[in-house]
């Protein structure tokens, strides 16, 4: 069976976002080992439409895009009519995703995604929603799959480094520093456990990525001399650089915004 991966090719690209080239390929690479035949396609956007081109031969189309929209619709509508056994797949990468991108969004736009979602399930057959700890069983009327997130762990060495009591605590994320990501929370709480002199265990985090919101989390760093030496910025790093931080770290930091 056939399956069409259609991924934005800006996204895709993008150093910044660096996971989503790296979650994509993992997926693919699951997909292939399940005996699924996938074309991975780069779209780009032309008048707010996707180019994604579809043949009479192709079972899936697997899309990501975190809202939908009425040229959405429409391209989806296209190629319906062109291939009409095919099934949908919409996965959203993050959700719940409302409170920031409507502070970003004219009121045109948010008629516009107000109309696409309403009609969504009438072109998508699932949506597909990653590591949602309250499982929503139908998003705007489709079925939900729940999966973990895409990673292939025959490429990742084991870290055993464990936080002993008394010991230092390295704590580390590896963001495209986002919004929805918060880690500013991460750098205000430090600053505020290093205010009490009661608090002397060494506590560092470190941050490895780039991205919109860096420039302020630096700042923040560098408004709060007790932070200065705490928490370390190393840019974009992947491979044996990446693994060497992940080494000397023994606390993993998550999203703390996506809520």
């Amino acid at each position: 069976m056939k399956l069409v991966y259609a991924v934005d090719k800006g996204s895709f690209n993008n150093a910044d976002h660096a996971g989503v080239n790296i979650k994509v390929n993992s997926q693919i690479l699951q997909m292939k080992k399940m005996g699924l035949e996938v074309e991975l396609q780069q779209y780009e956007w032309r008048g707010g439409y996707p180019q994604i081109h579809i043949d009479e031969d192709t079972d899936f189309l697997y899309f990501r895009r975190i809202e939908s929209s009425i040229k959405l619709l429409k391209k989806l509508a296209e190629i319906k009519k062109v291939n009409p056994k095919i099934k949908l797949i919409m996965e959203i990468p993050t959700y719940p995703f409302k409170e920031e991108e409507n502070r970003r969004r004219s009121i045109k736009s948010k008629i516009s995604v107000f109309i696409g979602e309403k009609f969504l399930h009438k072109f998508v057959d699932r949506i597909t929603l990653c590591a949602q700890i309250d499982k929503i069983e139908r998003l705007y009327g489709i079925r939900v799959i729940h999966f973990m997130n895409g990673v292939d762990f025959d490429t990742l060495p084991i870290n055993t480094n464990e936080c002993h009591s008394g010991g230092d605590v390295h704590m580390i994320c590896v963001s495209g520093c986002m919004y929805s990501h918060g880690y500013d929370r991460m750098i205000a709480g430090m600053g505020k456990y290093y205010e009490n002199e009661q608090n002397t265990r060494n506590v560092y985090f470190h941050v490895v990525g780039t991205g919109e919101y860096l420039d302020s989390y630096k700042k923040l760093v560098a408004e709060n001399e007790a932070l200065k030496d705490k928490v370390i910025f190393y840019g974009r790093k992947t491979g044996r650089e990446l693994d060497e931080i992940y080494a000397g770290c023994n606390m993993a930091v998550a999203h703390l915004a996506t809520h």
